[in-house]
């Protein structure tokens, strides 16, 4: 067009005449030029704002997305702690009932359920603490070491009077308070507690220290100056990232959000200037479920869009540019023709401005930007492009996706150009790209159709924004939600994922799967012993062990604490699964060496099979911990298959402990009484108190029944009453029958030895019945005295104090180190009936008799055997110097109504030994 204007050129008069003629002769085409460069400004200029609307809603949907998320996962780590801690209050409430029932109010009764809500305060770190409250808001029992202040009340509380007069049996979560015990910020998770008549009987309550929250704030990443807050309510600040100290707990002003929860909205966005800290921001909430909670996230207004106030800034200045361009084009035109040439050139020189700046205004994009044609060639792209593909400029402009990229990228990067352009739309999609120094990256495309002025489409338009770090941000939240921490093993959630997976592949297969459920024997005495950061360590240890044992197709996890699981996937027969059991623990049994310590570990396996044990996940995991008990039961260090033997074992077990716990109060137990005698004088100098159960008319053995009871505990209240009973039993013998006193022996446990209220227990039976300390004698095994040393001198010098006897028991079959018996106060010496049995006929037996029967009479101790049922025995342990005996030879068991008879029993059968056949 320029050149062909030059054929036109009017000539100028110089008398100024030239003008006029050029206006007389002037030809309308030549508006056409004009026109077309101003149509096409105004082209250019929609298009740049549509751009840059289109650019700044991408920009807009992408943060509220974006924080929408991120709140949502924030909101679900807090209810999933909330349900926590739910869980531990429900579980308080399940312990208070059950030791409530089986003894309410004693000694006993509240060191159980104190260690039990110790127990559950240790497997929940983010909860402050766990209480009983009773109906008169004062504190009845707590998980924490020091007893509940008798001064500090919560009776004033809204939880505490909502429970009180609500008989609703949920669990309610409180606004954040101020604990009253520790001063901390915390929310209080409760549940009401009913006494039999469904009274009301105080609260069970865990409480949730609002920090956990905010130090798991501080932890995430959004943004220069972006923050995460969590509001009750009522407006107050609970905890905030960045934090400000100052802010916490008060009221803060957000009109925005306060509108939105007046409404029965409970997600949503708005944009403001927080009045904390004065940043304008975009914020996403989320209303918690099931507590009076709000989670608030924001990133900084102008890091959100600086990129798109950039993009604007510099169109603006292009579009100023072209305009002013335009203008004097037309200014000069309208002087004349003469100056066409002149304008052309001034024209083109701006064109090429223009394309240079736009050429920086693409390269001023931070992120990799492109435009191709209909046949995939580039035809300009910017710096970001060129750095991601790692190629110069000379080899990307002109070239296809094909010669840039190598397969199956480039293919990837074809389809959707063309789908692009084939649904003449916007195209969003995600992927990871390998950069040229091997790092992958993730970013999120947009591709868009461009098209000429007439409508046509001549390409595409792509932009690709770098999300690596939400993508890692994204990971390590589900890396939190699915795996644990210490180990880096799956936790029990994918575990069940896992399963699922595994059995809708295993569904009309002859392939079997197996879950085996592994438990460290004895794990917690390293714990106690050697501390926490040792015990981490060697779980550690283990889980490292379990993974070189097991295939690499199949399934390990931690279950929590010393328990682990291992899914074995695509198993033929049992007798594989066995031998990866068995060496399962054989690996556990190879010494670990943690810190110059070395530690010997031991595993018992329970095992169930699909499908035979299960075909749903809730059965194999419960089949499985069934066939875990039954290994414990069966001495630890071994594995068993589950069978439904083994279920109804259980069963009879739980019947076994339910019928026990209601043994005490329907006078069910009763105790007989073994006579001893002295073996010189033949006189009767004491007896042993023997535990009974009966039930129905029907005696129970003691073998069915104290397993039972020292497994949960019951071991306690049932022992207390044994030492009590036989202490008044003594006293009524003295009384009612005129028998001249003798000693009376009890067995203890080795949970009662261990309980810190033991020598309390005794002297309260002591003066409940009158009975003076030097009649009583108690009876320990060998293998309390090698546990907590310090603590079993402390309790055996009390009782002595008091003048209590004490007898070791089953002397010979224990740890047998002679050690402890100069060390220990003791007095008597029980030679095990083992050794007795066959002392006639096994010379080892009698020699090791004989030994212990010397050993006692040199520590000044004195020697009992148990188990004497014939005349031979009794003559040689007389020989041998025993200074008393008890046996079936002399009496059985009797009631207590026959002992005053049997006082002088010995002398009469030493004359008639043929009555021990009777």
């Amino acid at each position: 067009m320029l050149q062909n204007s030059e054929d036109q050129v009017f000539p100028i008069s110089p008398k100024g005449k030239g003008i006029f003629k050029a206006q007389k002769n002037f030809n309308p085409l030549q508006l056409i030029i004009p026109t077309t460069l101003a149509g096409i400004l105004l082209c250019f200029i929609a298009l740049l704002g549509i751009e840059l609307r289109d650019s700044y809603k991408r920009d807009f949907d992408f943060a509220t997305r974006e924080l929408l998320t991120l709140s949502h996962v924030l909101e679900r780590h807090i209810a999933k702690t909330i349900d926590k801690a739910g869980m531990a209050a429900n579980a308080a409430a399940s312990v208070w009932t059950r030791e409530r029932s089986a003894q309410p109010a004693s000694p006993a009764n509240r060191e159980i359920i104190e260690s039990e809500l110790r127990h559950l305060l240790q497997v929940a770190p983010e909860l402050e603490g766990i209480r009983i409250i009773d109906e008169h808001g004062m504190g009845a029992y707590d998980a924490a070491p020091t007893p509940p202040d008798p001064s500090i009340t919560v009776a004033d509380r809204a939880y505490f009077q909502h429970h009180r007069d609500t008989p609703g049996p949920g669990l309610l979560v409180s606004e954040p308070l101020v604990s009253r015990l520790s001063g901390k910020r915390i929310i209080v998770i409760s549940l009401r507690l009913n006494h039999a008549d469904g009274s009301f009987a105080g609260i069970a309550q865990a409480s949730l220290s609002v920090t956990h929250f905010d130090a798991f704030y501080q932890t995430l990443d959004v943004g220069k100056n972006g923050a995460i807050a969590l509001i009750d309510d009522h407006m107050r600040l609970v905890a905030r990232m960045p934090r400000n100290e100052a802010a916490l707990g008060k009221t803060i002003d957000v009109p925005e959000l306060s509108k939105y929860l007046r409404t029965a909205t409970h997600y949503g966005t708005f944009r403001t200037t927080s009045s904390v800290d004065g940043e304008e921001r975009l914020y996403a909430f989320r209303d918690l479920e099931n507590g009076p909670l709000v989670i608030v996230a924001g990133k900084s207004w102008d890091e959100n869009f600086s990129e798109w106030r950039q993009k604007a800034t510099l169109y603006s200045l292009a579009i100023l540019l072209l305009l002013l361009t335009l203008s004097g084009m037309l200014f000069f035109w309208l002087r004349g023709y003469r100056n066409a040439v002149e304008i052309a050139a001034k024209m083109r020189s701006a064109y090429d401005e223009t394309t240079r700046r736009t050429r920086a205004l693409l390269d001023s994009l931070p992120d990799p930007a492109w435009l191709r044609d209909r046949d995939g060639r580039n035809i300009a792209v910017n710096e970001a492009f060129l750095q991601l593909c790692g190629k110069p400029s000379a080899e990307v402009i002109g070239k296809t996706v094909e010669d840039i990229f190598p397969r199956p990228m480039s293919s990837n990067f074809r389809l959707l150009d063309d789908e692009a352009l084939l649904c003449q739309k916007q195209v969003r999609t995600e992927g990871a790209l390998q950069t040229p120094t091997g790092e992958v990256q993730y970013f999120d495309f947009i591709r868009t159709p461009v098209r000429d002025e007439q409508g046509n489409l001549v390409g595409v338009a792509g932009f690709a924004r770098n999300v690596s770090l939400h993508k890692e941000a994204e990971a390590r939240i589900n890396y939190l939600a699915e795996y644990d921490l210490l180990t880096g093993l799956p936790n029990r959630l994918l575990l069940n994922k896992n399963m699922s997976l595994a059995i809708a592949r295993l569904i009309g297969s002859k392939m079997r799967m197996a879950l085996l459920l592994v438990d460290l024997d004895h794990f917690k005495n390293i714990n106690d012993s050697l501390g926490h950061t040792i015990g981490d360590k060697l779980l550690k240890e283990v889980a490292e062990r379990l993974r070189n044992t097991v295939f690499g197709k199949d399934a390990i996890s931690r279950q929590g604490g010393d328990e682990f699981t291992v899914l074995l996937i695509d198993c033929a027969n049992t007798s594989m699964i066995a031998l990866i059991a068995q060496r399962v623990i054989d690996a556990l049994t190879r010494p670990f060496v943690i810190d110059n310590h070395e530690l010997n570990l031991s595993a018992s396996i329970g095992i169930s099979v699909y499908p035979d044990d299960g075909d749903d996940i809730d059965s194999l995991l419960k089949n499985a911990d069934t066939a875990l008990y039954s290994a414990k039961e069966a001495g630890r260090d071994c594995y068993h298959f589950f069978t439904p033997e083994m279920n109804q074992r259980i069963t009879e077990r739980m019947l076994t402990e339910r019928r026990l716990r209601k043994a005490i109060e329907r006078n069910e137990l009763e105790l007989h009484y073994q006579p001893q005698y002295d073996v010189k004088s033949g006189r009767m100098t004491g007896v042993e108190a023997l535990l009974r159960w009966r039930f129905e008319g029907e005696l129970i053995s003691p073998d069915r029944f104290i397993p039972v009871a020292e497994e949960t505990g019951l071991i306690l209240p049932i022992g207390e009453w044994v030492l009590q009973e036989a202490c008044r039993q003594a006293m009524r013998w003295r009384n009612d029958n005129k028998m001249t006193p003798c000693i009376v022996a009890v067995n203890l446990s080795t949970i009662q030895f261990k309980a810190r209220n033991l020598v309390a227990t005794v002297t309260l039976a002591l003066e409940a019945s009158g009975l003076e300390a030097q009649w009583l004698e108690l009876e320990i095994t060998e293998s309390v005295l090698m546990d907590d040393m310090e603590h079993v001198m402390k309790t055996l010098e009390e009782l002595r104090a008091l003048g209590i006897k004490v007898a070791i028991d089953d002397f010979g079959t224990g740890y047998s180190s002679l050690n402890y018996l100069k060390r220990f106060p003791l007095d008597k010496i029980k030679i095990d009936r083992s050794f007795v049995r066959d002392i006639a006929n096994d010379p080892d037996d009698a020699a090791i008799t004989q030994a212990i029967i010397a050993i006692a009479s040199k520590l000044n101790l004195k020697a009992i055997a148990e188990g004497v049922e014939t005349l031979h025995q009794f003559d040689m342990l007389s020989s041998y110097g025993c200074d008393e005996v008890q046996g079936f030879y002399f009496s059985r068991p009797l009631p207590a109504h026959e002992i005053p008879t049997a006082a002088n029993g010995m002398a009469t059968r030493r004359e008639t030994p043929g009555s021990a056949a009777a």
